[in-house]
């Protein structure tokens, strides 16, 4: 059964970007995964579907008077609190929009990253994100709503989609005169780039963000380092 949506991948790829074709997969995902709980099938047949692997761009990032100008203009709750949590965590916004309220551990202050039957992290691994204090402030005032474990929850009970999200980001990015420069996914590049500034190690940072080998996270963040050779110079006292 998996050889025929393999079949429908290579066909979609021919036609379709690989960022459209994989939220097609999760699109379906989402609805075999619903069919399995309505009794309707006994395991989705997407499960072995890989999904297709996009490079990590090296993307702008947002400056602190960037991110300044962007808190002055947000509106308090379900948005703001979303990019918030992309600006302390660098989780990807599909990982932000299926964020649950166990996935939080306000004690030992982490968050996990899990997959679940209707959404798995772009590498298929799971993996744990320190909360930011700040952080954990912001969702610790979020209101719970009833009947749901998710914690970005619209008026009407639904999930925060990804596309909402980052129209809603375009949407303060246009008022403070950013656009059309930055999208969602920029916030995970502005969390990575000011911890290479900040002189954090790239193996880190690859823990954090997800990424599945640490070449990536070297080709995109180490020019941002502060130059360790300097550094070592400047120890000497003599």
């Amino acid at each position: 059964m998996s050889g025929k949506w393999r079949q429908l991948k290579s066909t979609l790829a021919k036609e379709y970007s690989a960022t459209t074709v994989n939220i097609t997969l999760q699109s379906l995902t989402a609805v075999f995964a619903k069919a399995i709980i309505w009794k309707y099938l006994e395991e989705n047949p997407l499960k072995k579907v890989e999904q297709i692997r996009v490079a990590e761009e090296d993307g702008p990032f947002l400056t602190l008077d960037d991110i300044d100008k962007l808190r002055a203009v947000m509106e308090a709750g379900l948005y703001r609190d979303a990019i918030e949590t992309a600006f302390f965590t660098g989780m990807r916004v599909s990982e932000i929009c299926n964020l649950k309220w166990n996935d939080i551990d306000f004690v030992a202050m982490k968050i996990r990253v899990k997959n679940t039957e209707w959404f798995s992290t772009k590498s298929k691994k799971e993996r744990t994100v320190p909360l930011h204090p700040n952080l954990a402030e912001i969702l610790g005032l979020r209101s719970r709503v009833d009947h749901s474990p998710f914690v970005f929850i619209r008026n009407d009970g639904k999930q925060v989609d990804r596309a909402t999200a980052n129209d809603k980001f375009r949407e303060y990015c246009k008022i403070t005169g950013l656009e059309p420069l930055f999208h969602f996914h920029s916030l995970r590049h502005t969390f990575a780039s000011h911890l290479a500034m900040k002189g954090v190690s790239l193996y880190f940072i690859q823990k954090i963000l997800g990424h599945a080998s640490i070449e990536t996270t070297t080709r995109t963040y180490a020019h941002l380092m502060p130059d360790p050779l300097m550094h070592a110079v400047k120890e000497l006292d003599y």
